[in-house]
């Protein structure tokens, strides 16, 4: 379980490596949606990029290895 809110229910992380921020491509991103009762939900839906952490963004593709395992394509079950 992921419970990055600390309510209790289980959130979804979600990496977008090819993200494009603004100017800056494959910048990348890591989504966050909350989880409720009844399963994940887009409301209050938000993203952290490279940018949001002071980190260099230019092909950074923040996001791509969520599950540590060093490869592309990574389904978390």
């Amino acid at each position: 379980m992921l419970d990055v809110t600390g309510d209790g229910k289980a959130d979804l992380a979600a990496g977008a490596p090819g993200e494009d921020l603004g100017r800056v491509v494959n910048g990348g991103a890591v989504w966050l949606l909350r989880g409720t009762a009844s399963g994940a939900t887009a409301a209050k839906a938000y993203a952290v990029d490279p940018v949001d952490l002071g980190a260099p963004a230019a092909g950074a593709e923040f996001g791509e290895n969520l599950g540590g395992d060093n490869g592309p394509l990574l389904v978390i079950p």
